[in-house]
């Protein structure tokens, strides 16, 4: 989905350019045709800019064989190894942006000040022709499933979710560069200074890691979340995402793992095969605290060990780290047991107040005095001061929404009054 929506982004770029269309009207209305009325949502924009692709795909294939024409030489000096990474990487995106040039009816993007909720957001929507992989692509996205859904954490300071299946000539070019990867891997390898056994061994490992890697990739499912907590009195990290074997992934760790913890004292804690918790292993090492200035205010952020924690499952691999950490992780794999339907393939969001909070109770004193003034201004939005980043879908089309809240704006006005004025009003 991630992949979709930056192509959908290149073809609104280019189709900008070579349409040399606008519509800025104040709160103009949308007129999509009747079959499209199920993406192009009746919301009134502020600035509205639509263009249909059909009109313009022909001129804009073109000139997209003159930019890979034009940049997918080799450059002088540039190793050759290095260049058919880069061609491959490059040929790819453009096959995969013609695809979406030639699939796609209609694109838009609308930007909306909204002065009665205080908030502003812009949408990029595109819509693909009927009957078209891409179209089943969106339509699908609808009924996928997420294995993560647990790590969604209420007072998050940030959170983000993601699932998504990738097209079959996507999956299986993503899988071809995985491939091309692993033998410059096993190049280098070769090149560096090592002995023959230690060679023999770095291959063995590089090799199960780039099983996992292409197999992930050639199946071209996505899925995971993230999800941080601060506070004054803890700061956590835990994630989750869907690998196609987590259990040679996790055999790669045993290995390395072992070595560090003979050879590096810094190691000496790491314990593997820690615990199996709902079908998860975990291991689990502590961390030292961070030379920070404030050693009791690290402590009392991070606790006297931070964890840290890395847990494997067939087809999953998890992370967490920092206060809590094994705890908050365990918690969300058992809210997990049951995939279910997100709210949205992908949200990404940033909320602001309990990132003034923490500054206001663990900063320098200069630090302090900035954040209470934010939180005097974050007070009046009343937990609405998010920056968030959505993706639906519909039937035969998908919508990525950029949205900043009151609180966002507040700030802003404070910074910019100019810009305040004109986004929230007198």
């Amino acid at each position: 989905m991630t992949r979709r929506i930056v192509q959908l982004v290149l073809a609104v770029a280019l189709a900008a350019g070579m349409a040399g269309q606008a519509l800025a009207a104040e709160k103009a209305q949308p007129k999509a045709p009747k079959k499209q009325a199920a993406v192009a949502a009746p919301i009134r924009y502020d600035v509205l800019y639509q263009v249909r692709l059909p009109v313009f795909a022909d001129l804009l294939a073109e000139k997209l064989e003159q930019w890979a024409a034009r940049e997918l030489r080799q450059k002088p000096g540039e190793r050759d190894e290095d260049y058919a990474l880069r061609k491959t990487l490059g040929q790819n995106f453009h096959q995969s942006v013609e695809r979406a040039l030639r699939e796609l009816d209609e694109i838009s993007v609308g930007w909306r000040i909204d002065r009665e909720t205080k908030r502003t957001f812009v949408d990029l929507r595109a819509v693909a022709l009927a009957g078209t992989p891409l179209a089943s692509s969106f339509s699908q996205a609808r009924e996928l499933k997420t294995a993560f859904a647990g790590f969604r954490t209420p007072g998050a300071v940030f959170q983000a979710n993601w699932v998504g299946k990738a097209l079959e000539a996507d999956a299986a070019a993503s899988a071809r560069f995985v491939e091309q990867l692993r033998q410059k891997a096993l190049k280098d390898i070769d090149l560096q200074g090592a002995g023959d056994d230690e060679k023999r061994i770095r291959k063995e490992l590089a090799n199960q890691v780039f099983d996992v890697l292409r197999d992930t990739a050639a199946s071209g499912r996505s899925d995971g979340a993230v999800s941080v907590l601060l506070t004054s009195k803890a700061a956590s990290l835990i994630a989750g995402m869907y690998v196609a074997d987590g259990l040679k992934l996790q055999d790669v760790v045993r290995k390395v793992g072992e070595f560090l913890r003979d050879h590096h004292p810094a190691f000496s804690g790491l314990k593997l095969d820690a615990e199996t918790f709902e079908g998860v292993t975990l291991h689990t090492m502590p961390l030292p605290l961070p030379p920070v200035g404030d050693t009791e205010k690290a402590r009392q952020i991070l606790g006297d060990s931070p964890e840290l924690v890395l847990g494997f499952a067939k087809e999953a691999m998890y992370l967490g780290a920092g206060k809590g950490a094994v705890g908050r992780l365990k918690e969300a794999i058992r809210r997990s047991a049951t995939p279910a339907a997100p709210a949205a393939p992908v949200e990404v969001w940033l909320a602001l107040t309990p990132v003034a909070q923490f500054v206001a109770e663990m900063g320098t004193d200069p630090q302090r005095e900035h954040a209470q003034k934010a939180l005097e201004l974050l007070g009046q939005a009343k937990g609405k001061d998010h920056l968030r980043l959505v993706v639906r879908t519909t039937d035969r089309g998908a919508m990525l929404r950029i949205e900043a809240e009151q609180g966002v704006l507040e700030i802003v006005r404070a910074i910019r009054p100019d810009v305040g004025r004109f986004l929230l009003g007198p």
